[in-house]
């Protein structure tokens, strides 16, 4: 069940999700979504405790086997997640987190925190905060790490997907090879729509390449091409997602 944004629903992460899941061997296929354009954590964690919301009957007002995901998925608001520790936004993000993991766990279910990518150019809303792309990834890595030590000290099970960190490793490959990311035609800015925050199709699928891998602990060398990306841009993607799920930094802990 994913609970998020547009981040989700822009080029329709849970479909590229569908394909791949459906493609390993002897794995059931329910992907399900809650995603309202701008939604915070927060919101999400109101309509949990509102009686006849998307959210509440997903996960407390539907049948005990309609509720049985083996994982939920919380993405926060693109800028939230990377808030300083003490900001109200923040604080209210954190709860939210801690709110709808106690209501997922306690339909058996995992928590997987889909940590998202900086925008292209960084935030024009928080030019201090969010300058550039790397300031801002490196703002939301502190932050999703953050809440999955937060709602694993409330005994949650809960993995982080690297889906931003993923985004980092095409940008960091063009400025390595000497290249501009922001350069025309670049492979970094291919994950983005125009606006240079929303995913493009590739960008959905390298986040769904992510995601499922975090899930089900298959490799992503192994997915099919995915809705509207080119079989060789599926195969780089792959092999991006790869590398960011082997790079010790986002191993889970024992």
């Amino acid at each position: 069940l994913y609970v998020g944004n547009s981040y989700v629903f822009t080029n329709d992460v849970p479909a590229s999700h569908r394909v791949l899941a459906a493609s390993l061997p002897a794995m059931p296929v329910r992907v399900e979504a809650v995603a309202f354009g701008g939604y915070t954590l927060a919101q999400h964690a109101m309509d949990a405790r509102t009686d006849g919301t998307m959210l509440s009957r997903a996960l407390r007002e539907n049948p005990v086997d309609a509720r049985a995901y083996d994982a939920v998925i919380l993405q926060e608001q693109s800028q939230i997640g990377g808030f300083p520790e003490g900001q109200a936004a923040r604080v209210a993000s954190l709860e939210a987190s801690v709110s709808l993991a106690r209501l997922a766990t306690g339909n058996g279910s995992a928590i997987v925190l889909y940590e998202t990518w900086g925008r292209a150019r960084g935030d024009g809303m928080n030019p201090d905060l969010y300058p550039d792309f790397a300031t801002m990834q490196d703002r939301l890595d502190e932050g999703y790490r953050g809440m999955e030590a937060r709602l694993r000290a409330e005994g949650a099970r809960v993995r982080l997907a690297p889906v931003g960190a993923a985004f980092r490793r095409v940008h960091a490959a063009a400025s390595e090879g000497g290249a501009d990311p922001l350069a025309d035609g670049s492979a970094f800015l291919a994950l983005y729509e125009g606006d240079g925050s929303h995913p493009s199709a590739q960008g959905a699928y390298l986040a769904a390449c992510v995601l499922v891998g975090t899930i089900t602990g298959a490799s992503p060398l192994g997915y099919p091409d995915g809705p509207r990306v080119s079989p060789t841009d599926a195969e780089r993607l792959r092999a991006v997602a790869a590398a960011t799920l082997d790079d010790p930094a986002w191993q889970p802990d024992p």
